[in-house]
């Protein structure tokens, strides 16, 4: 059974989240945590699924929403990788206290929020389809346009949605996939489908990240939230081929 969770923010909002724990007779005394994507939101399939997969392997699983609206939740044109990236900060210091091991998924833009969070406190991190500037920004294919006469940009991915100035601002200065990937400073895994926009920029993460051990995994068929098939359980087996050796 899931457990719900808040946590307050020092500027009064409410990061709302679920823990999952796993089954008793092979808890790991571990956790993993995830991180949502632009527009997304913690009960994704790829989370709602994973949720699922990972307690049944022996670790508590994590999820929370960045933007949950309400009265005392974000909404998404109010934030900033800024704002995302100090949220999942007090999610990783309220859990690490709590585990011998943390693990950190980011997908998308959560795998930015990831990069630009305390990475320290996570034992591995997990770069699922990880969002990278120099493909956002890429004139051929423009993710993010401005509406004329604001200072909003609209997301035009499959679900369109708002973002902020100051977020699209940060994602412009967010540095590309081969200089960000050498901040990473634990053992690191990037997944990606096959038909992913961020595929050569997964290469890049995993081939510019210092950590050791690393691994990629290209998934064959798979776009970029794994909807085709058994994609996803593709994904989380390769994900804990990776993180099992860590437990």
């Amino acid at each position: 059974m899931e457990v719900a969770f808040v946590i307050p923010t020092p500027d009064r909002k409410k990061i709302q989240g679920t823990l999952r724990p796993a089954a008793d007779r092979e808890k790991l005394d571990a956790a993993i945590i995830f991180v949502h994507g632009l527009t997304g939101h913690s009960s994704e399939h790829l989370f709602y699924n994973a949720a699922r997969f990972f307690p049944a392997r022996g670790l508590d699983a994590i999820r929370f929403d960045l933007y949950p609206g309400g009265i005392e939740g974000r909404l998404l044109p109010e934030c900033s990788i800024t704002t995302h990236a100090a949220d999942l900060n007090l999610v990783l210091e309220h859990f690490r206290p709590k585990y011998k091991k943390l693990f950190l998924v980011g997908h998308s833009l959560g795998a930015v929020t990831v990069l630009s969070s305390k990475m320290p406190l996570a034992d591995a991190i997990l770069l699922w389809s990880p969002g990278a500037s120099e493909v956002l920004f890429d004139p051929q294919m423009p993710i993010i346009r401005l509406l004329k006469g604001t200072e909003l940009y609209k997301t035009c991915w499959a679900v369109e949605g708002v973002i902020g100035k100051e977020m699209a601002a940060q994602m412009v200065k967010f540095p590309p996939s081969r200089a960000a990937a050498r901040t990473l400073c634990r053992p690191t895994f990037v997944g990606c489908g096959a038909e992913d926009v961020f595929l050569e920029a997964s290469g890049s993460y995993h081939e510019h990240c210092p950590s050791k051990p690393k691994a990629l995994k290209i998934i064959e068929h798979a776009g970029h939230q794994f909807n085709e098939g058994d994609t996803a359980m593709e994904l989380y087996e390769a994900s804990w081929e990776f993180l099992k050796k860590l437990c």
